[in-house]
């Protein structure tokens, strides 16, 4: 990969890259966009696709740039990152470990980190801050860009946790069954939104079922699906309840069925990120090696599983796409 051919790019908008960090694999870097602060992220994305690359855009606004990773465009495997550590840990230890992970949440208490008050009910945030962010500044997990390029013309996914729509509005045009659970009404009013503009007859010819339902509750009797989408919703699930739920998601699913969602692990325990996001609701778990044994353990196959962006961030995503072990 030339690093020239994509400073060229933002040069010529009077732009800044500098590269940030390099993986073990020659052609992934980290780049940092110099002063991007208000820069939108589809602006970045057309400069890298004018240099015939394909972007994988992260923001980091507290430090006032957005990063990203970019690989060749073609069809097929979008990229290939060093691959989550492994430790040998059994069932009973992982469960263990698991349950006794807590986030910081205090619905109607004041969410306060070092000292600054950030808002005044923990339970109104995700509505009043979070939502809008999703609904104008939209991106698609990669490993479900990735699923769509490749996926078949037909199909039944399951979104839960569906939010916006981000994931799984895309799976309309290409003909699928799609059904999407929230337990928020503004976001599934944003979801009806985008996807009447993607397929204006999906709701009228069934192609669309929105389910205003918690995840954990919401029953869904006599169906079963190619795909389930829970990318960044698991985090927020209580950790005595994520066992129950994976269970969930393993039965709805067919045989070979896929499963596309990430995790988060600690990587820094002191700073003011991390203090925050437990206290929206967020669970750090021990390690980056649980991801992979939580889903051995549930009855999956792994095909993907890497963290997400720069290994100096303060905390540990792990994003995932699996396939249900037959019986």
């Amino acid at each position: 990969m030339s690093f020239q051919s994509i400073e060229s790019a933002f040069a010529v908008k009077g732009l800044k890259i500098v590269n940030e960090e390099c993986f073990h694999k020659e052609e992934h870097f980290i780049y940092a966009v110099d002063r991007s602060s208000s820069l939108p992220k589809r602006s970045v994305a057309e400069i890298i696709c004018s240099a015939k690359y394909f972007p994988i855009i992260s923001e980091q606004r507290l430090d006032g740039n957005i990063i990203f990773t970019v690989c060749p465009y073609r069809k097929g495997r979008i990229f290939d990152m060093p691959p989550c550590a492994t430790k040998e840990i059994t069932k009973e230890t992982l469960w263990d470990e698991i349950i006794k992970t807590r986030s910081l949440l205090r619905p109607g208490e004041p969410i306060i980190v070092q000292g600054k008050t950030i808002h005044q009910d923990a339970s109104e945030f995700w509505k009043k801050h979070l939502l809008p962010r999703y609904a104008l500044n939209p991106q698609a997990c990669c490993l479900m860009t990735e699923f769509i390029d490749l996926a078949p013309s037909m199909g039944r996914v399951l979104d839960m946790g569906c939010g916006v729509g981000i994931n799984s509005i895309p799976l309309l045009s290409k003909g699928w069954q799609v059904w999407a659970v929230d337990n928020d009404l503004e976001a599934l009013e944003w979801y009806k939104s985008s996807a009447l503009k993607v397929k204006s007859t999906c709701l009228e010819r069934g192609q669309l079922h929105l389910l205003h339902s918690d995840i954990l509750t919401c029953t869904l009797p006599g169906k079963s699906f190619d795909a389930l989408i829970c990318v960044d919703v698991l985090p927020y699930i209580e950790s005595t309840k994520l066992k129950s739920l994976m269970d969930k998601i393993h039965a709805l699913l067919v045989p070979n069925g896929c499963f596309v969602g990430s995790l988060m692990f600690e990587k820094e325990t002191t700073s003011p990120l991390h203090e925050y996001l437990r206290k929206v609701g967020v669970h750090f778990y021990a390690g980056e090696y649980i991801v992979p044994a939580l889903l051995k353990y549930s009855g999956f196959h792994i095909e993907e599983c890497f963290q997400r962006l720069s290994s100096r961030a303060k905390h540990g995503v792990v994003q995932f796409r699996v396939r249900k072990m037959a019986n």
